[in-house]
């Protein structure tokens, strides 16, 4: 079971965040933030309301997350309310193993103070005392620049590009980008 101890750390503002492990008692709060995220349309492979997870569907997916040591799901919270997350999924074959791809959300009111560099900070740090993952993956539209700074910030490279691979409802398209770090 992969946890890491709870962290309090502070932001610029004074204001304190809390990371730690998601728990299955999260499963209301996390519904609630994917749901967000996606509506919010911002970054997101999902168009609004074309994905309605259930309290189920996500008590699921943070027990597998649980169950796995190689795998974490790290939220961040302030004042008891989530407000964002990572998640780090390895892969399922043998050849496979050494490396892993992350996925990571803030609700849109708290982006752009400092929660996604604390959320990828802990993911990294996790990482480091998994002898067995060598690198770390992820994927992010080409539109979604803060994001990008942040991932080449803490040393991710661009790996590839999925040119024009999503097309939204208004006829414009993004990349999909491809980042990597070897840890």
């Amino acid at each position: 079971m992969a946890i890491v101890p709870e962290k309090k750390l502070s932001l610029q503002n004074g204001t304190s965040v809390l990371i730690r492990t998601a728990s299955v008692a999260d499963a209301e709060r996390m519904k609630y933030c994917v749901t967000t995220y996606i509506e919010d349309n911002q970054g997101q492979l999902w168009s609004p309301g074309e994905f309605s997870p259930t309290i189920q569907h996500e008590e699921t997916w943070i027990s597998g997350m649980l169950n796995n040591p190689s795998e974490i799901l790290l939220v961040a919270e302030i004042d008891g309310q989530i407000i964002g997350n990572i998640d780090f999924h390895i892969g399922s074959r043998k050849r496979l193993k050494h490396t892993g791809e992350f996925g990571m959300s803030v609700l849109p009111e708290f982006r752009g103070k400092g929660i996604g560099s604390i959320l990828l900070n802990s993911l990294l740090q996790w990482t480091k005392n998994h002898s067995e993952i060598e690198k770390v993956n992820l994927r992010v539209l080409s539109n979604n620049t803060t994001a990008i700074a942040l991932y080449k910030k803490y040393g991710f490279l661009e790996e590839g590009r999925k040119k024009s691979e999503v097309k939204y409802e208004d006829g414009s398209y993004a990349d999909d980008v491809h980042m990597a770090l070897f840890v």
